[in-house]
């Protein structure tokens, strides 16, 4: 398979977010928005580049069965990402503001946010954030929307000094 280059200026960005995420610190979406050519479809890592164990440990994120062969853990988790991202439109025309309580952690908690030791506000301003991503990503970019489950639950809440 033939893999496109990455930029440079792609690669110390991806380096400088992951070493943030690393340090304990939350990223901001403009930082994980700037590096989604990274993730196109056939980037490195794009769907169709990654590796069977890199789709497992994407894959234990969700309600999917890890261990079919790769082709399949792709599809499932391709699928899963696309609702995921349609959920997302809906809710956005919604508005956040109409989920009750409880229906705000269930949302924080399907796209990868622990919520039970956060506040209610705590739980907003997170969906807020990662609905102001999944607005900007689009279908061939689906990776970043899954790599994002990782990279804007890691660190939050953000710990103030």
């Amino acid at each position: 398979m033939n893999v496109p280059r990455v930029s440079v200026w792609h690669q110390r960005s991806l380096f400088d977010l992951c070493s943030k995420v690393q340090d304990g610190k939350h990223p901001r979406v403009f930082e994980v928005h700037a590096i989604r050519d990274v993730f196109f479809k056939s980037s490195p890592l794009g769907m169709q580049c990654l590796t069977p164990r890199h789709l497992r440990l994407l894959g234990s994120q969700l309600p999917i069965i890890v261990w079919f062969p790769s082709f399949l853990v792709r599809r499932r988790l391709t699928t899963k990402a696309v609702d995921l991202l349609y959920l997302d439109r809906a809710l956005q025309r919604l508005g956040i503001d109409q989920l009750t309580e409880e229906e705000t952690r269930q949302a924080c908690d399907l796209r990868g946010l622990n919520s039970g030791q956060l506040t209610s506000t705590q739980c907003k301003e997170w969906l807020h954030e990662w609905l102001e991503l999944s607005a900007k990503v689009k279908e061939s970019e689906i990776s970043l929307l899954l790599h994002s489950m990782t990279l804007l639950t890691l660190n939050y809440p953000p710990v103030t000094k």
